[in-house]
């Protein structure tokens, strides 16, 4: 039984040997998937094994940047789909590669613009303006310099109802008004201007009669109301659909008609307090408080303040970037040591008279006179006469050496370290080593103290970053090795010690990945020593023989390499988001001073548009499938409220000749109810060009098909084939997954397609 096992252990460890061995020549050879398979392998064989969880750990990072590396690639060509699955596996691989996480979501968004222009496209052949307008508006929150969604918003600005502060109003005409006003009086103004649009306008009784002279063209309702209240100082606000009030733009009327907001601000990387500082320089305001126990801003104000109150800190409050140093620190030290020749036990002849005698063990030994004709001493010992004194004398013994050392170190260190940007980080490789002291007090009794210090020996590498916009680093570092030469015992009690130290400083741009060597850090010392006898060492030949050498050479070289990787970078604002239109220096709003005038509509209000969450996708094929599965991805809002309804986008990529696809979709029916299933973009207009089709709708299951109108040819490209609506019953986790999924083409011919989900928190 024992043999048995026995056997078993030794054929285990040689497998986890053999599986580490192939994962080495996959990692030599760049292929870091494999490598990482073989190096899990053996980790599973023998998991006591630290140096496989090490190796394994080291090429899982270098497969994340092999992969963050490719999703680049993929990006520059516009292959958007190739490029999500790489930086989604280096995600995987390595959550703490912020900068993939950050790329892949940079391409989602340009996906999920792409499809939200193309929404928007189908939405104005159908003349469906509203839904266009709130795709484009998602299109251009995601991405406000995107010149198509920018040109359709232009072509629905006059085709869709006029909407003003939240409410769309109902006006007579949609055609453009041309007016001219020549000192009339501003109520006057109003007057004609409520005539001609079917709005009516209620007056404050405070607007003073101020003359009127305006000349407008083929202008638009919205561009002369604000004309009007602009040029005479007045403002307004929008009771319902058909009745607008308008009042003088002063502090008092303010107060009495304009709403005031408490908002709440909670932050992330910027402190409340320096928060603060800059709404007060900006924004002027005064009714604002700081919750330090929350990082939280309280403040009161108009509603157009605290919306640009949100608008500047969302573009402020923004994470900082990090880097991790890839540092490898190499000591090499060569020492030769040679000794040749004789060596005496003492250089000195000792030669005298003196006595023999008998110690107390019976020893027989030998005194010389001069032990004891020391100052002061006993003379009782002293001979009376020569002829009891022998003669004694000292010679000093010899040995030779024939002895050559060579001794070749190396040592090596090889820390990472992740270091926030403009932060400092220290590495101490080494030990800490005690100096002992003794203090001796005499005025209470001798009283003996003895005190420990510590200092570091070894190797200490002080970092400090600074990662700028350009994806280099400022790189600010202290090298110091230091090594114990000598241990000296201090008389009176305590040690101290000899340090031999090597210091090295620099300032260096390296670009992320960049490496560079630090080197030429050498110590070459030699020593060289002889102990002859005087006179005749110094005659030829015969003085090389009672010469003693000694010969030694150290030479000591350290080499610094240091690569920088950037795994998180500042998350930049998008322009919109950056460059913030405030108004006038006394009217503090969201937006244009004049927006009706504005080529590009602005001000737009997203509030409330969820924010598309990245999908989760695989590329394998299914079973038994021999064709390239077509790409399927699931976007949906990344988080809901119990009680709302929304909808999940199954969209698809690089379709031919589409006219069918059969769908499997789960979720979790304790948290959500299946609201209905219609035909996506893709597939056309719903019932005039496809339909959708529910084959069975059991518990947290969804099978549908949808399809192209029978008569009509396929569809090729890249959209959404279904839009999936669900209401949410409970707070939780909710995931929505394709689990199956089947095209059909023209042609009768079927493809596979990839699974994937999404996920949403429900609150």
């Amino acid at each position: 039984m024992w043999t048995i096992v026995l056997l078993l252990a030794i054929l285990t460890g040689c497998a986890g040997s053999r599986a580490f061995d192939a994962g080495d020549r996959y990692l030599q050879q760049g292929e870091y998937d494999l490598a990482l398979e073989q190096f899990a392998e053996a980790m599973a064989r023998e998991p006591a094994r630290h140096e496989y969880r090490l190796k394994w750990l080291d090429t899982r990072n270098r497969s994340a940047l092999w992969h963050y590396d490719r999703g680049q690639e993929f990006a520059r060509q516009g292959q958007l789909l190739q490029a999500v699955a790489e930086y989604r596996q280096s995600v995987q691989l390595d959550g703490s590669l912020t900068a993939a996480a950050q790329k892949l979501k940079e391409v989602q968004t340009r996906i999920a613009v792409e499809q939200l222009v193309s929404e928007a496209r189908d939405f104005i052949k159908a003349a469906r303006y509203s839904q266009a307008r709130a795709s484009l508006s998602k299109a251009l929150k995601l991405d406000a310099g995107h010149d198509e969604a920018r040109q359709l918003m232009q072509q629905i600005e006059m085709a869709d109802q006029l909407v003003m502060d939240g409410y769309e109003l109902e006006l007579s005409s949609r055609e453009p008004l041309s007016l001219q006003f020549s000192q009339m009086d501003v109520r006057q103004a109003f007057a004609v201007l409520g005539q001609l649009s079917g709005i009516h306008f209620i007056l404050d009784e405070a607007i003073p009669p101020n003359p009127v002279s305006l000349l407008l063209k083929d202008a638009s309702f919205a561009q002369i109301l604000d004309l009007l209240l602009k040029l005479n100082g007045l403002g307004k606000r929008v009771l319902n659909s058909h009745t607008i009030l308008v009042y003088p733009k002063n502090p008092e009327k303010e107060k009495q008609y304009e709403d005031r907001v408490i908002q709440v601000f909670y932050l992330s990387n910027i402190e409340a307090k320096n928060a603060v500082n800059m709404l007060r320089t900006m924004m002027q305001t005064r009714k604002i408080y700081v919750h330090e126990e929350l990082n939280a801003i309280v403040m009161r104000d108009k509603p157009e303040v605290i919306e640009l109150t949100r608008q500047l800190l969302e573009a402020a409050d923004r994470n900082d970037s990090e880097v991790v140093f890839d540092l490898e620190l190499v000591e090499v030290s060569h020492r030769d040591v040679l000794k040749l020749g004789p060596k005496l036990s003492t250089y000195s002849i000792s030669a005298g008279f003196g006595q023999s005698m008998v110690d107390s063990d019976g020893n027989l030994v030998s005194q010389l006179l001069s032990d004891v004709l020391t100052a002061g001493g006993s003379t009782d010992t002293l001979a009376s006469s020569f002829s009891r004194l022998e003669s004694f004398y000292t010679l000093p013994t010899a040995t030779f050496d024939f002895a050559k050392t060579l001794t070749d170190s190396e040592i090596l260190a090889n820390p990472k370290i992740r270091v926030k940007n403009r932060e400092k980080a220290k590495v101490h490789i080494g030990t800490r080593e005690p100096i002992v002291t003794t203090n001796i007090s005499t005025t209470t009794g001798d009283i003996t103290s003895t005190n420990v210090q510590y200092i570091d020996v070894g190797v200490k590498l002080d970092v400090q970053p600074i990662i700028r916009l350009d994806d280099t680093v400022i790189t600010t570092l202290a090298l110091e090795v230091s090594s114990i030469l000598e241990k000296e015992e201090i008389a009176g009690g305590g040690s101290a010690l000899r340090i031999s130290t090597t210091n090295a400083g620099s300032s260096l741009i390296l670009k992320d990945g960049e490496r560079t060597i630090i080197g030429g850090l050498i110590r070459d010392d030699l020593q060289d020593s002889r102990n002859t006898l005087p006179l005749i060492g110094g005659i030829p030949v015969l003085g090389q023989i009672f010469t003693g050498r000694s010969k030694e050479k150290n030479k000591r070289e350290i080499l610094l390499s240091i690569t920088p990787h950037i795994v998180r970078t500042v998350d930049l604002p998008a322009p919109d988001v950056a460059t913030i239109w405030s108004g006038s220096e006394n009217d503090l709003t969201p937006g244009l001073r004049f927006p009706s005038f504005a080529d590009v509509p602005g001000g737009e209000d997203f509030r409330g548009v969820p924010a598309m969450q990245e999908p989760e996708m695989t590329s394998e094929a299914g079973p038994g499938s021999d064709e390239t599965p077509v790409e399927i991805a699931l976007y949906g809002p990344s988080e809901v409220a119990a009680g709302d309804s929304f909808v999940v986008q199954v969209v698809a990529s690089k379709v031919r000749d589409l006219v069918a696809a059969r769908l499997t979709l789960r979720y979790p029916g304790t948290l959500a109810e299946f609201a209905g299933i219609h035909p996506g973009p893709l597939m056309g207009k719903e019932e005039e060009e496809s339909r959708a089709l529910l084959a069975g709708v059991p518990a947290g299951t969804i099978e549908a098909q949808v399809s192209r109108v029978e008569g009509i040819p396929g569809v090729s490209g890249e959209g959404a084939l279904a839009l999936v609506a669900f209401k949410v019953l409970a707070a939780g986790r909710l995931e929505v997954s394709l689990e199956a999924c089947e095209l059909v083409s023209a042609d009768g011919q079927t493809l596979s397609c990839s699974a994937g989900s999404m996920t949403a928190e429900a609150r």
